[in-house]
Order: structure tokens, then C-alpha cells, then sequence
């Protein structure tokens, strides 16, 4: 499968939902983001091959297709009279020019969307917010696209700076004005699918059923003076630094053990030595609307952040976010 007038392999290029399946998997198991997408370099070479070999129709049935990604293949062609659709594969047509390093080669005879890439051509199949829900995942150490279980401690695949900076460069695409609305909601960080429901239901707008606060920094580090005991540092699930506000999620705030409740003590001391004030969520509590709005009366209240929602539109947007982040 030679590229006409290159001499080189043609490239299949995975285009949106595939390419991030495929990311999905990928990042778990590589150590840094340079060592997944290779270099600057790299990259743009093999855009330039891939935008060569996406004006070539691809096959009915691909051979050698990257285990993580299920059918059918979401495949990026340049060319419309490449178009194919089959139980196994399914083209998007890109006209509009891509920056440089838009895509990475992942083997011998495939590439994919970079992240950021993606992320841009999942708006125009994604509603807001899965898409902010997305672009979490994208920026955070946690990994569950296309996963039946969610796997902690992957590689942030690239940062709420680099996605929009990449819509910015890029030429104008269909989705783009949603890539962009959703992407001013995202933050880097999280470490998990609870702590991006809760960060989204307190700073969302109203209008999208948040409660409009300051958005959080998630997984901040805040060092310990040594006069507060032999631990050097904390991290705090979201914190607002000008705040001195602290919220932790804790699925098992409720069935604590001794020991546990201990060390929440004694944690709570030392931030609150520091003055920062530190709340605890229980699960109980996000799922729980009614006991999630008086949560989100109490935060205001610590943070003098004066809550101006109205119903009952607010609390149908509210229900709604709720059934989106599937809570």
C-alpha cells in the first residue's frame, strides 16, 4: 500500500472517538507524554505523510487495526471521493488545513489525531458537557474513554493551554465555536471521574445547571513547615489558593475507620494551622441533589461567593448536568 509519488507506506490516520479510544489505552501504559507522541519533529513528518495518504480511499475491512479501538474505525480522509462507509469503517472528510504535529504515527501502517486534534473533531459528536467531561479526562491521570473500568495514574495526554491554543491555529472546522465553549470549562489535574463531576457541578455557569464558582486548582500541593509535624506536604483535591478553601471528596466519609479518621484530623489541624479550611464531601452528597445544594450553600458561605441562580430554570439545568455526568 505504497502513497502514490512518496515511495512510502500509506498511513491510516484514526480520526476523533477512535483516535482518543486509542489514546485512552495507550497512556496507561507509557511513562511520560513525550515517550507516547514522540517528538515535535516526528510529528509533523508524519502529518505530512498522513495528509498525503488520507486523499487515498482506505479499504472496506482494515487489517492490523489497533486492538484498543472497537468498529467501526473512525478514519480521516482529505479527499471526498475517498468516502467508504462499511461495518468496519467509517471516513470524516478534513478540508481545512492542520497545524503542525496534528498527528502521530502509532505503528507501521497507522496514525492518529493528536489529543488536542481529538479533541476539536469530537465537538461536532459530543454535547457540551461531555465534551468539558472529555477534555478533563484529556488533562487529568485518570482514564476511562471506551473503558469498562476507569484506570488511575495515566499520563495527562496535554493541558487545557494546549488544546486551546491548537483550536486557535487551526483553520475553521465544523465544531469549532463548541470546541472552544467547552474547553473554557475544562481544568487541568484531575485525578478522577468524581473529582471532575463535583469541580463541574460547583463552576459551571448557572445557565449550564453549575453553581458559577471561581474554578478550583485540582490536585494542588500545598507544603507543610516543618513545626507542623514530620509530613512535608498535602495535596488537596480542589482548592481555591486565594480562598484558603479546601474541598476533599471522599467516597467513604461516611464508613470511616478509626485510623482513618484520625489522620483526617490531623490533616484537617495542619491546614487549618495553615488557614486553609478544609470540607470533606461524602458520596452521599453528590448524588443526593437536595444535600449537594445545601453542600453548595455552605462553600458560598466559606467563600463569600454569593449564589444568584434562579428557579426554576436553574434547578431543570441543574438535574440535567446530572444526568449528563451520569450522577
Amino acid at each position: 500500500m505504497a502513497t502514490k509519488g512518496t515511495g512510502a507506506r500509506r498511513l491510516v490516520t484514526l480520526h476523533g472517538l477512535s483516535a482518543l479510544q486509542y489514546w485512552s489505552f495507550a497512556r496507561c501504559s507509557c511513562k511520560s507524554r513525550e515517550q507516547l507522541l514522540g517528538t515535535a519533529k516526528t510529528r509533523w513528518a508524519d502529518t505530512k505523510l498522513a495528509l498525503e495518504s488520507a486523499s487515498v480511499k482506505p479499504p472496506a475491512r482494515l487489517h492490523d487495526a489497533p486492538p484498543e479501538c472497537t468498529a467501526p474505525l473512525h478514519v480521516m480522509i482529505t479527499d471526498k471521493r475517498a468516502r467508504t462507509e462499511s461495518a468496519s469503517v467509517v471516513t470524516h472528510l478534513r478540508t481545512a488545513a492542520l497545524p503542525p504535529s496534528s498527528l502521530v504515527r502509532i505503528g507501521p501502517e497507522y496514525a492518529a489525531a493528536s489529543p488536542e486534534l481529538a479533541f476539536a473533531q469530537a465537538a461536532k459528536q459530543l454535547g457540551l458537557t461531555r465534551l468539558v467531561m472529555l477534555g478533563f479526562e484529556l488533562c487529568g491521570t485518570y482514564s476511562s474513554f471506551g473503558q469498562e473500568e476507569t484506570s488511575y495514574q495515566a499520563i495527562p495526554l496535554t493541558n487545557v493551554a494546549r488544546i486551546s491554543g491548537f483550536i486557535e491555529k487551526s483553520a475553521s472546522f465544523q465544531g469549532k465555536q463548541a470546541a472552544q465553549r467547552a474547553i473554557r470549562h475544562v481544568i487541568d489535574g484531575s485525578a478522577s471521574p468524581r473529582e471532575t463531576q463535583l469541580a463541574m457541578m460547583l463552576s459551571l455557569p448557572y445557565r449550564h445547571g453549575g453553581y458559577g464558582f471561581p474554578a478550583p486548582k485540582l490536585n494542588y500541593v500545598v507544603d507543610l513547615p516543618k513545626h507542623l509535624g514530620a509530613r512535608k506536604r498535602y495535596v488537596l483535591d480542589l482548592y481555591w489558593p486565594e480562598l484558603k478553601l479546601d474541598v476533599e471528596y471522599d467516597s467513604n466519609a461516611f464508613h470511616a475507620h478509626e485510623e482513618k479518621m484520625l489522620l483526617d484530623s490531623r490533616r484537617r489541624a495542619a491546614l487549618e494551622a495553615m488557614g486553609i479550611t478544609s470540607v470533606n464531601v461524602a458520596s452521599e452528597q453528590v448524588r443526593n441533589s437536595g444535600a449537594f445544594n445545601e453542600l453548595a450553600k455552605q462553600l458560598a458561605a466559606l467563600a463569600n461567593h454569593r449564589l444568584r441562580y434562579k428557579d426554576p430554570d436553574f434547578t431543570k439545568a441543574h438535574l440535567q448536568l446530572r444526568d449528563d455526568l451520569g450522577i
